[in-house]
């Protein structure tokens, strides 16, 4: 008998949105596939541009010499 246990973790669609062309296509993913869900999605991208701004705001910025 086997006794590991199997981690299950929650998905979280906002982990995968890194970038506002990865948030776009998602948008539009959702909306051929099953428009009901865009206020969901919605809340998945919000919460993917709240950390996009807060690793902007810790990373330096590289300025053109």
């Amino acid at each position: 008998m086997m006794t590991d246990k199997i981690e299950i973790k929650q998905f979280d669609a906002a982990d995968c949105l890194d970038s506002e062309e990865a948030i776009a296509e998602y948008l539009d993913a959702i909306m051929e596939e099953n428009p009901a869900l865009y206020n969901a999605a919605m809340q998945d991208v919000e919460k993917a541009r709240q950390r996009l701004a807060v690793t902007n705001v810790q990373a330096p910025i590289a300025l053109a010499a």
